[in-house]
Formats: structure tokens, C-alpha cells, sequence
């Protein structure tokens, strides 16, 4: 409902701007504010504004398809107006960017503390239980436990330039967590 209410709105400022201008036309093309959008869309994808601020992206793309249809048609003011539209939608979508990977990496990093956290805790129960641990489950635990730690690891380093595949590593070492966990309370619930 958000995203529809942006695109509508932004498409609405537009047909005002156009209404408001009435239609003169401009007697040279607005080459520079095309360019001026095209360079704002380039520099939106490259930072992932598709994934993180998809609605202003689509507004952009629809005012810039707009405006190069104005100018196929050889109507400049409509055309400018399109492409500044666009531009600023563009440097908008860059903005949402910016601010969804800081709260995404913020997410993460409390995610892998209270991971490391929680994996430091089920350690602790099965060193209690790790006596009445049968081998092939001591060898588990030794393999698991290796790999929790490089995993952990791999999704720390990840954590600082792509928060998104640090948090599926995350869920992947989530599961590992929890099956121990849960081995740990079923080793603890035998042993007293």
C-alpha cells in the first residue's frame, strides 16, 4: 500500500509540474538532465537500490520512460520535468539504500552476538554431559563444533560488506545451534 501510494504520488507531482507549465515548449532538448537521470539510475543499481528501495526505483524507471517518450515527441519542458523527477527519485532510492544496509548491519551484528552468545551456552551444557556422550556423538559435537566456529567466522567477515549473505549464514548456523541445543537438553534430561 506504501509503495503504491509513492509511485502514485510521485507520478502526480509530475502531471501537476506539467499542468503548471503549460506544455510550452522548450526550444532545446534537456540533454543534460537526461543524462543527469540516466547517471542518478547507474549510480541507484550499483548500490542495490533495487533490492532495498524498490518503490522508488520503480517510480524513477516509470518517470524516465516517461520523459524519453516526451522527447521522442520533441516536447523538452515535459521531458526536463520527467527527467528531474526521475533523477530525485533515483537519489531517493540511493538514500533508503544507504539507510536499509545500516539497519540490516546492525541487525546482524546483534544477531552474531547473541549467536555466539547462545553457542557459548549450549557449549557449556554439553562439557557438563560430555561424559556420558557416546563416541559417534563426541565426534559430532567435535565436527560440529569446527564448523560452527569457521561458519561463524566466514559470516563475521561477511557482516562488513554484504550483510544480506551474512544474515543467510546466520540462519544456516541457527540450525546448527538448535540442534544442539536440543541434544544438550535431551543429554541433560538422561543424566538427571
Amino acid at each position: 500500500m506504501k509503495r503504491s501510494r509513492y509511485v502514485v504520488s510521485v507520478l502526480c507531482v509530475f502531471m501537476l509540474v506539467l499542468v503548471l507549465s503549460g506544455f510550452s515548449g522548450c526550444t532545446k532538448a534537456p540533454d543534460a538532465e537526461q543524462s543527469s537521470a540516466q547517471a542518478a539510475l547507474a549510480t541507484a543499481v550499483k548500490e542495490g537500490a533495487d533490492q532495498y528501495a524498490p518503490t522508488e526505483m520503480e517510480a524513477g524507471k516509470m518517470l524516465l520512460a516517461v520523459s524519453d517518450a516526451k522527447m521522442k515527441e520533441e516536447k523538452f519542458t515535459e521531458a526536463k520535468v520527467g527527467y528531474l523527477a526521475a533523477r530525485e527519485a533515483f537519489e531517493k532510492a540511493v538514500k533508503d539504500t544507504v539507510a536499509a544496509r545500516q539497519a540490516l548491519s546492525q541487525e546482524v551484528n546483534t544477531m552474531l552476538s547473541s549467536l555466539e552468545a547462545e553457542w557459548k551456552a549450549i557449549g557449556e551444557n554439553i562439557a557438563a554431559v560430555e561424559a556420558k556422550m557416546n563416541e559417534p556423538l563426541k565426534e559430532a559435537w567435535t565436527v560440529d563444533s569446527a564448523t560452527f566456529a569457521e561458519g561463524l567466522q566466514i559470516a563475521k567477515d561477511m557482516a562488513v560488506n554484504d550483510a544480506a549473505s551474512a544474515k543467510a549464514k546466520i540462519t544456516e548456523l541457527s540450525e546448527l545451534a538448535d540442534k544442539w541445543k536440543d541434544e544438550a537438553q535431551k543429554l541433560t534430561a538422561a543424566a538427571g
